[in-house]
């Protein structure tokens, strides 16, 4: 049976599948090393998270986490991102990454055209443009998965289309 709730904030019993693309990696680690606000090397609510790294601009994509589940009414896609940026950087890197569903028959939750809790698109583009996210600390995005009730998730991947190298940190998808 396929479960309909999916959690993890990538703690050792938790689901995690660290991966690698071209120019691409996603490792599981102890958390960004400065943080306004939280324990230092520690993810949003855990000892650990996420870290997807890229070497240069473009398009790219990496599974983090490759456990089927199913979308229940009212399911919800939400994450928590952490771009490691300088305060002052109007179009910090990690800022153009998202999180993307791969569906069981092939199709991807981005190929909808999602809009998460804020208003903004939830593409790689539109978050970075948004300047909703903010630098050194972890910011929530969340988006109702409406129209999707009873399909299946096989994996969860991390979307990154900047314009230089860079590096984000994902938790508590």
């Amino acid at each position: 049976m396929i479960p309909d709730v999916l959690r993890t904030s990538f703690e050792p019993s938790q689901p995690a599948s660290p991966g690698e693309g071209e120019g691409i990696t996603a490792q599981v680690g102890s958390g960004p090393q400065t943080q306004l606000a939280g324990t230092s090397r520690h993810g949003s609510s855990g000892l650990r998270a996420m870290r997807v790294r890229w070497d240069g601009p473009g398009e790219r994509r990496v599974v983090i986490v490759d456990t089927p589940v199913r979308v229940p009414a009212n399911g919800r896609l939400s994450y928590d991102i952490f771009l490691d940026a300088d305060l002052d950087d109007p179009t910090p890197p990690g800022a153009f990454v998202c999180l993307d569903l791969l569906f069981d028959d092939g199709t991807t939750l981005s190929a909808s055209s999602p809009i998460d809790a804020h208003g903004v698109g939830l593409s790689p583009a539109a978050q970075g443009t948004s300047r909703i996210l903010m630098p050194l600390q972890w910011n929530r995005v969340s988006c109702a998965l409406d129209g999707f009730e009873g399909r299946t998730v096989t994996q969860v991947v991390a979307w990154v289309e900047s314009t230089d190298a860079g590096q984000a940190w994902i938790d508590d998808v």
